[in-house]
């Protein structure tokens, strides 16, 4: 796949605000202020439901990332990165935190390319650094930004995911081309335009001390794939935009009240499609500096038969008062936009170790829950891996 931006249609929107005041009458509309129906379902209703205890000779703290191949993991403490199988055998380690040649520093992105079997670190704030999946030999490294562009405090790209040949980032700072296309084969980059009227903050901020900045993030997505397409869903613009491999895009659904209007505004992160359904969620931005909770998210599904949008709950037989948000911002990516599913049909979340013995302990864990925590030794955690039915 190779994008060939459509000019005139890019010009077109460009010059197009992105509030968008009289959408189109055969677009979606959606109100993110609205009561809409209730739907309870069971996951296993919509999803087929895989739980998986990673084993490992080697510590890791916290899961990053899903591919059809492979899982990834790191180690925080120790900065180093662990490669499992998908059966959760682990394959590698790579430990390369350094500043040579073959080294990386952390910068919070990364992916895996199955097809050719390769680990990519972002090695902050300039360059991707490649390792071998199965060895974790380094191969190569691979510049996407300029020496000295970017440091901690300006580094303006919260999302990165694979689109067929290209590296895909949203950046937060553009109010013209906030999306960015590199090419993993030759590094050429592409801005796909998109004249936004003025930036919306996706994370919570307040003043500290001595000139520090107490900062809280959100859970929106900025971008979903869909098949071979995407959903381009920018915290900045009332629309939800489909968008084709040759970079033909056109508007999928208009959410209200304006994002722009809100004093304080509500994001809508979308979406995971099924034939007859498309799962979505939002998110109020209203953070809580003094209990750190959540900020307010609901989900949501589109019954594509009807056309209608109902609220909706997602449990779980195997976990007593266990709720999944049922969208990309609960299993496919997490907070400022990282991915952690390739695939956009496969949602994964981490069960806490010492809140599941704690529900068992309660009777609450059954299935084949139950039975992967009794595999449990030291495991920080087990996946919960959800493959979407058809």
């Amino acid at each position: 796949m190779k994008p060939k931006l459509f000019l005139a249609l890019g010009l077109l929107l460009a010059c197009i605000s992105c509030k968008q005041q009289n959408p189109d009458d055969s677009l979606l509309e959606f109100d993110v202020t609205a009561s809409y129906p209730e739907k309870t379902v069971d996951i296993r209703d919509v999803a087929d439901v895989e739980y998986l205890v990673l084993k490992s000779d080697t510590l890791y703290t916290m899961f990053l990332y899903l591919t059809d191949k492979y899982i990834l993991t790191i180690n925080g403490p120790e900065r180093s990165f662990q490669v499992f199988d998908r059966t959760g055998h682990c394959v590698t380690e790579i430990a390369r935190y350094g500043n040579g040649p073959e080294d990386y520093m952390p910068g919070g992105k990364w992916f895996i390319d199955d097809a050719k079997d390769e680990v990519y670190i972002l090695s902050f704030p300039s360059k991707f650094q490649i390792y071998d999946a199965h060895r974790g030999d380094f191969k190569r490294t691979q510049k996407v930004f300029e020496d000295g562009k970017y440091d901690g405090l300006n580094f303006p790209f919260d999302g990165v995911s694979q689109w067929g040949e290209y590296m895909l980032f949203y950046d937060k700072s553009s109010t013209e081309y906030p999306y960015l296309l590199i090419s993993r084969e030759t590094g050429e980059q592409q801005r796909i335009p998109m004249h936004l009227e003025k930036l919306v903050k996706t994370m919570g901020e307040k003043p500290y001390k001595d000139d520090m900045v107490a900062v809280l993030p959100s859970n929106h997505t900025y971008f979903t794939q869909s098949g071979e397409n995407l959903y381009l869903t920018s915290p900045s613009t009332d629309t939800v935009y489909a968008c084709t491999p040759d970079l033909h895009y056109t508007p999928y659904l208009v959410r209200k009240p304006s994002v722009l209007d809100m004093e304080t505004p509500i994001l809508l992160s979308g979406f995971i499609d099924t034939k007859d359904y498309a799962f979505f969620s939002t998110e109020k931005m209203e953070f809580d500096f003094e209990t750190f909770e959540d900020n307010e998210k609901k989900n949501y599904v589109l019954d594509r038969k009807s056309g209608k949008f109902f609220e909706l709950s997602v449990e779980n037989a195997d976990y007593e008062g266990q709720e999944i948000l049922l969208s990309p911002a609960g299993v496919l990516y997490e907070g400022m936009g990282s991915l952690r599913s390739a695939n956009p049909r496969v949602g994964v979340i981490t069960l806490d170790s010492e809140e599941l013995l704690e529900a068992d302990k309660a009777g609450k864990v059954k299935g084949k829950l139950k039975e992967a925590l009794d595999e449990l030794t030291d495991e920080p955690f087990v996946l919960m891996i959800m493959k979407m039915k058809p």
